[in-house]
């Protein structure tokens, strides 16, 4: 496996890219920030309204990242160290905007952040992967390794989706993946991507495992790492 002193300047370069995609960022819809809790920040959620949403504080949206800022974005939080990736994968959003239509498809997945957002408040960082996907990355070893998903779906099903429209219903896919001893941190992201993966082929809306293990790559610890970030790619591009 390789670890994060392993990877060299070149990939560095990119930390900078990130960084400003983070500060650029900006909602689907235009607006600048958005109103989530204005609780202590233990993720808890206490302050939330009847639709599952805290009011009253302004943050940054939600960046928007391709794989590889992605994977840059989580290194900037955990750096070498130990931590967990959760990814969360949005049910059905083809067929939402089908039958609602692509406004109300990008307002679900601007509510999602926020409510995904609001659930990691303090105690991770999130980023939107590409689409409908998001991954959030907090430091350190947690004892329950599947509560930050369990959170998510619970946040999700709580939410008064009949904001949006009627009968409408959202649903999310999650697991959470720990950081292995010397893991990359392409390697972990992927983990937990096959956990929603595998949970999925037994049904949507649920908290799945991931595994422990993926086949090793050979190669350089470069070649390795660009590898991983490409079967992040082709997973999400299925």
């Amino acid at each position: 496996m390789t670890s994060d002193s392993d990877v060299p300047e070149h990939h560095n370069k990119i930390r900078d890219t990130t960084t400003q995609a983070i500060l650029q960022a900006r909602d689907i819809h235009g607006d600048v920030h958005i109103v989530v809790g204005s609780g202590s920040g233990s993720g808890s959620g206490s302050g939330a309204g009847p639709g599952g949403l805290d009011e009253g504080l302004e943050v940054e949206p939600v960046p928007v990242l391709g794989e590889t800022e992605c994977v840059e974005f989580v290194r900037n939080h955990l750096g070498g160290e130990a931590g967990v990736v959760t990814y969360v994968d949005v049910d059905g959003l083809l067929g939402i905007n089908q039958v609602y239509g692509r406004g109300a498809g990008d307002l679900v997945l601007e509510t999602c952040g926020r409510l995904v957002r609001q659930v990691c408040d303090g105690i991770g960082v999130v980023c939107r992967l590409r689409g409908d996907q998001y991954v959030i990355a907090e430091a350190g070893v947690r004892p329950d390794l599947h509560l930050r998903a369990n959170q998510v779906l619970a946040a999700i099903r709580a939410h008064d989706w009949s904001t949006i429209a009627p009968d409408l219903h959202v649903s999310v896919t999650a697991a959470s993946a720990d950081r292995g001893y010397g893991e990359d941190l392409p390697t972990l992201i992927l983990r937990a991507i096959m956990g929603v993966r595998m949970a999925k082929r037994h049904g949507k809306n649920r908290a799945g495992v991931a595994p422990h293990y993926l086949p090793e790559l050979k190669g350089t610890p470069v070649e390795r790492w660009d590898a991983r970030v490409e079967e992040m790619s082709r997973y999400l591009s299925d």
